[in-house]
């Protein structure tokens, strides 16, 4: 019987939890926390420290987490719909619309147009002659020419480049040590940058001016070339039926008279109307100013035979071998000044109103024909011996012996003295090193400060040389006496 208690006892004691022995508190509600645990996840015994798992939020089957999952899978699970069948797309309609406003538009320029031009016409009327004829005629060009860009679908052409806006254009040399590359890859800004001028400190060369000349070709001993600037042009205006202010000069050149109008619808009516004033004046020919494009061509046969031995008209020969070779017809052909008949071939210089436009020779013996591009010589004035035109010179006459004014060379006596550069010699010394240089391939004046220089260098040596002339003539008439 005690047997069977203490193995009761024992029983109990090991099946209850809470059994702390002798400290166990006397009020501890054993079977409420039994209950209360008997459901629950066995203790596990781990270091304490983190879980070598990572935690994962605990699902359930009613949890949010869970219905998206399924709802996802679900509809992945599921086919995906085919598009509907949709029209093609067709822009006639529009097109149709947009063709019919542009020619409607068309045809109110046209209608436009039509009205300008009948009204101009009963203006033009009135003017038919002189140079109220010339200049309607220079407005209707203007005016068709506006209308044809109106009227065109294609944008109008750019205007050829200038002279002075390739000028203002140019942009600055890279700086020293810079690279090219670099320079060239480096993003601009966006505002416009000030371009530095390539040459500082140097004037811009002014564009060229169109040649406004009318030349009349006079014989060497016609009257008309002792007549004076004012009778020449008040002839022609007269003639023609201009105002005198539409020829502005008018000087003698070598060949004759040189004619100078306002503009280029003076000078066309100028050349237009020579029967009417060029007899007068017994001209052989009126001429305006036209650029000769001059070539050299060396090495070209002397003679020229045909298969029996006959020799061939040279001249006929060469101008037809010209033609041929550059599809231009030559306007000027005649030996170098350098020719000599005791050489085995001549040197022909040919001259055309254009440039050719591949290299040529002449019978496949010349040598290639080389283009004469040689810079104009600046014009010594024969009135005070400057290098500019005489034409324009208003300066006081200077002798060209002794460089002074009030008398000229024929009665002067002096010490030769240059007046421009003040050296002992003449002013049309032509080792003058007051002259114009050649610098680049042309020629210019010399400057303020070199013109000084070569001057002082001058007077230095004009002062030695009566030095000594004076020296020698004490030391002559000493030896006289």
């Amino acid at each position: 019987m005690a047997a069977a208690m203490a193995y009761a006892t024992s029983s109990h004691a090991s099946s209850d939890p809470f059994d702390l022995g002798a400290h166990t508190p006397p009020n501890l509600a054993r079977l409420a926390r039994a209950a209360q645990l008997r459901n629950s996840s066995p203790p596990v015994s781990q270091p304490i420290g983190a879980s070598s798992a990572l935690r994962r939020p605990a699902q359930t089957p009613s949890s949010p987490l869970v219905r998206f999952s399924s709802a996802v899978a679900t509809e992945g699970a599921q086919r995906e719909p085919e598009p509907p069948n949709l029209q093609p797309v067709s822009i006639v309609d529009g097109a149709n619309k947009v063709a019919q406003e542009q020619t409607d538009a068309y045809n109110a320029k046209l209608a436009v147009f039509q009205a300008f031009c009948e009204s101009f016409d009963q203006a033009a009327k009135q003017f038919t002659s002189g140079i109220e004829h010339s200049f309607t005629e220079q407005f209707a060009n203007s005016f068709l020419e506006f209308w044809r860009q109106s009227l065109s679908i294609l944008p109008p052409a750019p205007p050829a480049p200038t002279y002075s806006s390739v000028v203002a254009g140019r942009t600055a040399h890279q700086p020293p040590g810079g690279n090219a590359t670099t320079a060239a890859a480096a993003p601009q800004p966006e505002q416009e940058q000030t371009t530095v001028p390539r040459f500082q400190g140097r004037p811009i060369p002014a564009p060229p001016r169109e040649d406004l000349r009318v030349f009349v070709r006079l014989d060497a001993e016609a009257p008309a070339r002792s007549h004076g600037n004012n009778s020449i042009r008040t002839h022609i205006a007269a003639k023609v039926g201009i105002d005198l202010h539409q020829i502005p000069a008018a000087f003698p050149v070598n060949s004759g008279w040189a004619i100078r109008a306002a503009d280029a619808a003076a000078r066309d009516l100028i050349v237009e109307r020579q029967s009417e004033w060029a007899e007068d004046l017994g001209a052989k020919s009126v001429e305006v100013s036209k650029k000769w494009y001059t070539y050299v061509v060396s090495n070209c046969p002397r003679r020229l035979t045909d298969l029996q031995g006959n020799e061939a008209d040279y001249d006929a020969a060469v101008k037809d071998e010209i033609a041929c070779q550059t599809n231009l017809t030559p306007v000027s052909i005649r030996p170098s000044r350098h020719d000599s008949n005791d050489l085995p071939s001549k040197t022909l210089i040919v001259s055309f109103l254009e440039p050719t436009k591949k290299p040529w020779r002449l019978f496949g013996s010349s040598r290639l024909a080389r283009y004469i591009d040689k810079p104009a010589v600046p014009s010594q004035c024969d009135k005070c011996w400057d290098f500019h035109g005489r034409h324009n010179c208003d300066r006081r006459p200077s002798c060209k012996r002794c460089g002074k004014v009030g008398h000229d060379d024929s009665s002067c006596a002096a010490p030769e003295q240059c007046a421009n550069c003040l050296g002992p010699h003449a002013a049309d010394f032509l080792k003058c090193p007051a002259r114009p240089i050649r610098s680049h391939g042309a020629f210019r004046r010399l400057t303020k400060e070199e013109k000084s220089r070569v001057r002082e260098m001058g007077a230095q040596l004009f002062a030695q040389l009566s030095q000594r002339t004076a020296q020698a003539d004490t030391l002559g008439g000493s030896l006289l006496i």
